[in-house]
């Protein structure tokens, strides 16, 4: 698949669908990098088999499934493989062919790069809950970054889930009986006050109405909200018109009224809230980022709240020093919730493709300095921390702000 076929399928879908990255920035002057992260959700998916027989609508409108032969439901569609190939390939422009921060040689990436996926590895467990769109979006960016890359997932200098239900583990890692309670009594006040003020679509428009109560009969998801809206950004996704009598102002008020109401939205925006479910993904990446600048780490095992197969007391590459590049192929439970502890909350529901990047600098003055993007836009506002005129962060004021919320 070369450029122009990458860019004939991305341009398929509508920027309300899915975002392809732009990653331009330049080095800041005077600095050089130590440390970059990007958490990206998956691109375009087929809505799947199982919930296709399900789910509305009754016919009449088209359904996206994936080909014959692929395995389970939600695997990546071609458009969805070429959003995540070409966000590979602006890395490779960027870090690679630009910048020379980490090496052309895949071969290389045991030392320099650090890959994670979010779900577990058994990918045939059933013909409905397989998560191959994780893999398979990982494999791209990969063949986007090294475009003689021709290894197998197998083979991958992989790290992550080692457990079948990571989630449980993550978004309730180490938490106390109390703390669980809690969760549930934040979550009632957060129900409370969303429930008048952002699903009045879901009211308004008896389409969507109509919708959603086939949801619920169907019994798919006791919210009905965050599937509908899935429905119609996976068909819009792949070209496909949105139901008669909805609106693209219709299919954005109820974005953000998803993101808001979804227990892994923007509910983490709340920081008690936001510690207790994303704590675990902030110690993370806030560890890392204070190995790579010399600070001292916060945890034993790097990536540990992440299930991660790293193994020793410290990160076990040449010298002791940890991987350039840390690529988190998430789903939009982990990159949703996290932009919204980290105080960057989307206002609509988070895109195919869509993504978060901190680079971490070190200017020749001696100061260490955090940027921040999403979605391809430098971020001036971060943990309620502005940025100064260069779009750059301190880090020390970073690194404390972001251990608060470890």
């Amino acid at each position: 698949m070369d450029e122009g076929e990458l860019e004939a399928l991305l341009s398929i879908s509508s920027d309300a669908y899915a975002h392809a990255a732009s990653i331009t920035h330049t080095i800041p002057d005077r600095c050089k990098r130590l440390q970059v992260h990007i958490w990206y959700r998956h691109g375009e998916k087929y809505y799947g088999k199982e919930r296709n027989q399900k789910c509305w609508p009754k016919g009449g409108y088209p359904v996206e499934e994936p080909p014959e032969g692929c395995i389970g439901e939600g695997d990546l569609s071609t458009a969805g493989r070429a959003r995540m190939r070409h966000l590979g390939n602006q890395l490779r422009s960027a870090l690679i062919e630009r910048d020379g921060f980490v090496s052309s040689d895949c071969a290389k990436d045991k030392e320099e790069v650090f890959l994670w996926v979010c779900k577990h590895a058994n990918q045939t467990d059933s013909s409905s809950t397989t998560n191959q769109r994780h893999w398979e979006s990982l494999r791209e960016v990969c063949r986007g970054l090294w475009p003689e890359d021709n290894r197998t997932l197998e083979s991958l200098n992989l790290q992550g889930p080692i457990k079948a239900h990571m989630e449980k583990d993550l978004y309730y890692f180490k938490l106390t009986d109390a703390e669980k309670v809690r969760i549930k009594e934040l979550n009632t006040k957060w129900d409370e006050s969303f429930e008048s003020s952002s699903f009045s679509i879901c009211k308004r428009n008896p389409v969507i109405a109509a919708l959603m109560a086939e949801h619920v009969e169907a019994a798919v998801q006791k919210d009905p909200v965050h599937d509908t809206l899935m429905r119609m950004m996976c068909s819009g996704a792949h070209g496909v018109p949105l139901p008669a009598g909805v609106t693209m102002d219709d299919f954005k008020e109820l974005s953000h009224a998803d993101v808001q109401g979804w227990p892994t939205g923007n509910r983490c925006s709340d920081t008690e809230v936001g510690k207790l479910i994303c704590g675990g993904m902030v110690s993370s990446v806030t560890d890392a980022l204070a190995r790579a600048a010399g600070d001292k780490p916060l945890l034993d095992v790097m990536c540990s709240p992440l299930v991660s197969a790293c193994a020793g007391t410290t990160w076990e590459g040449p010298n002791n020093i940890p991987p350039k590049l840390f690529i988190w192929s998430a789903s939009d439970g982990h990159l949703t919730p996290l932009a919204a502890a980290l105080k960057i909350p989307y206002s609509e529901f988070a895109r195919f493709g869509a993504y978060l990047m901190f680079e971490l600098f070190e200017r020749n003055d001696g100061k260490t300095l955090l940027r921040v993007t999403q979605d391809s836009k430098v971020l001036t506002n971060f943990v309620h921390l502005s940025a100064d005129s260069d779009g750059l962060f301190s880090w020390p004021q970073c690194y404390e702000m972001l251990s608060r919320l470890s």
